[in-house]
């Protein structure tokens, strides 16, 4: 396993830096620990957590097939907290060590293009081998969203809870 800094990058708590990100086509050394932050519509999974035991769609599951097509060998992940099913993740933080060398660029991009239009990488950073997506988190935010107004809105469906006021 290949070690990076110790220190986060500087734009680690940031969901992008730029409009337009780029991302470096050099290759990280094969056992590199990765962090990803991914962002997900839950509506379709249930729930963070793979379930080997039942066929149902996970984000874990999901991402980590896409991840394995890229690398072209099986991918398991550690994510900083679990959703239930149906809840939406804006920036999850996922690690995994890197088993074959490949890019920023190859699993940002390459992930994405394996994934469903709900489930996004937003950025790919080598971390320290000692970091690790759930025990490493300085925090974690949740936001319930309802709407308490007499009709829901439309553009609110599958995103945003409603409680009809009387």
């Amino acid at each position: 396993m290949i070690c990076a800094s110790r220190q986060r990058p500087a734009n680690f708590s940031l969901i992008l830096t730029e409009p337009f990100p780029s991302f470096s086509p050099v290759s990280w050394p094969s056992g590199t620990r990765i962090a990803l932050c991914v962002s997900y519509h839950g509506g379709g999974f249930c729930g963070w957590q793979a379930q080997p035991h039942l066929p149902v769609a996970t984000v874990q599951k999901t991402l980590e097939q896409a991840l394995s097509k890229v690398a072209a060998t099986p991918v398991s992940t550690h994510c900083a907290g679990r959703t239930d099913t149906g809840v939406h993740g804006v920036a999850q933080i996922v690690h995994f060590d890197d088993p074959v060398g490949r890019s920023q660029k190859a699993w940002v991009m390459g992930c994405n293009r394996n994934l469903p239009s709900t489930v996004r990488v937003l950025w790919a950073h080598s971390v320290s081998c000692d970091f690790h997506a759930r025990f490493s988190a300085a925090s974690r935010h949740y936001r319930y969203i309802i709407s308490n107004s007499a009709i829901q809105s439309p553009h609110h469906c599958g995103l945003v809870s409603h409680c009809r006021s009387l």
